[in-house]
């Protein structure tokens, strides 16, 4: 207990999201990364509910998720069918009979 506790700053940040996106929230500067979230609109031609991964930008204003749109059919098609069975297999304990 006698050694002073290592300091923080730039050269010792960790990689981790946390720190980035609580220091855009508190100064303003602008963070990018890319998040998982639950699809509500973000990727048109992928359904609403599954989990996706999109650019999130994190500012003063808070975490802004943009709508990406329709990805390229190559890309979504793979990710349909998955997503499909993933609704069939999950029922919410509130529809549990």
């Amino acid at each position: 207990m006698a050694a002073e506790p290592p300091g923080f700053g730039p050269g010792n940040r960790s990689e981790e999201h946390g720190s980035y996106i609580i220091e855009a929230l508190e100064t303003g500067r602008p963070y990018r990364g890319h998040f998982n979230i639950v699809n509500q609109g973000h990727i048109t031609n992928l359904p609403d509910g599954c989990v996706i991964e999109i650019p999130v930008y994190v500012d003063r204003t808070g975490i802004n998720m943009p709508v990406v749109g329709d990805l390229p059919l190559a890309c979504a098609a793979p990710a349909l069918p998955a997503s499909a069975c993933r609704r069939w297999a999950w029922r919410p304990p509130c529809m549990a009979t």
